[in-house]
């Protein structure tokens, strides 16, 4: 029963659970994302071309913010993450129309709760996942350098 808790508990705590969290994030931020700058963009567009850029840039959206707070020590500014996260958080309450005027005020909450958990949770396992690469990163040094 021990071995089993332990597996467990190291599946929990690896960086592939972090992974997988991850990108399945990213995955759906993606589809997100990729309606809002659809419906956003010109409807002048051909819409093989709308379809096209607006995947483009959904795509190029999703992964800076995945590759900005991976590299925050890098950054200028550590407030650049926190900025993201809010701008990703925008991009989820437009996908749920949480601006809508005639919702009510359970729903309003409702919506803006989602956005607000959606947004926290991209910008925490972006953060967790740097941390666990590190520290697997750092395992790995420290096991090459015991041999």
């Amino acid at each position: 029963m021990q071995t089993i808790i332990s597996r467990i508990g190291n599946a929990i705590t690896s960086i592939s659970a972090v992974i997988l969290v991850l990108m399945l994030t990213i995955v759906a931020m993606i589809f997100f994302s990729h309606t809002v700058f659809y419906e956003t963009l010109p409807d002048t567009m051909v819409q093989w071309e709308r379809q096209i850029a607006a995947w483009a840039i959904a795509c190029s959206w999703e992964l800076t913010i995945l590759v900005v707070v991976c590299n925050t020590e890098l950054l200028v500014s550590r407030r650049i993450p926190i900025v993201l996260s809010i701008c990703s958080g925008f991009v989820i309450l437009f996908f749920i129309h949480a601006f809508e005027s005639d919702l009510s005020i359970q729903e309003y909450l409702r919506r803006w709760f989602i956005g607000l958990l959606v947004a926290s949770i991209n910008i925490v396992f972006s953060s967790l996942f740097y941390r666990k690469w590190c520290e697997s990163n750092t395992t790995k040094t420290l096991a090459q350098t015991i041999v």
